[in-house]
């Protein structure tokens, strides 16, 4: 009788803890790691002047925050690999190829530029910062020319 006192002593013991453990992870289970997700950009593109509203373009938008952000170290001669010239079209095809319209956080534009993705120099852009923001949205809305 006295081993049997003790056994469930014993399960009384170790069920309290159990339970909490169990009751612990359940509630973690909406815990996502990683990095989050930048916010929604609160950025005006050029107005198209047909009251539909703004929409960003490579040409007018992208390119030149590119070479001034980017440039230093992507143009012909400079120390990186060679992305950037100072022609948009040309340039377009080239940066068009980092794009995920699909699934603009995974795009490497953004992810090399905020240092997600093996970048020589790192962080570039601030995934909170304009210029990234505005890269994001463009592709947000089909990475137009």
């Amino acid at each position: 009788m006295t081993s049997e006192r003790t056994l469930w002593s014993l399960i009384g013991a170790l069920a309290v803890p159990i339970v909490a453990g169990v009751g612990l992870l359940s509630a973690c289970t909406d815990f996502e790691r990683g990095d989050p997700p930048p916010p929604k950009p609160d950025v005006v593109g050029t107005d198209s002047g047909d009251g539909t509203g703004s929409t960003l373009s490579f040409a007018t938008d992208i390119h030149p925050l590119l070479l001034d952000n980017c440039g230093q170290c992507h143009k012909q001669g400079a120390p990186r690999p060679y992305l950037l010239t100072n022609d948009a079209s040309t340039d377009y095809a080239t940066v068009k190829a980092l794009v995920v319209v699909s699934d603009p956080p995974s795009s490497l534009i953004l992810r090399k530029a905020a240092g997600y993705e093996g970048h020589g120099p790192g962080r570039i852009l601030s995934p909170t910062g304009e210029p990234f923001l505005t890269i994001q949205q463009w592709i947000e809305e089909g990475a137009n020319p």
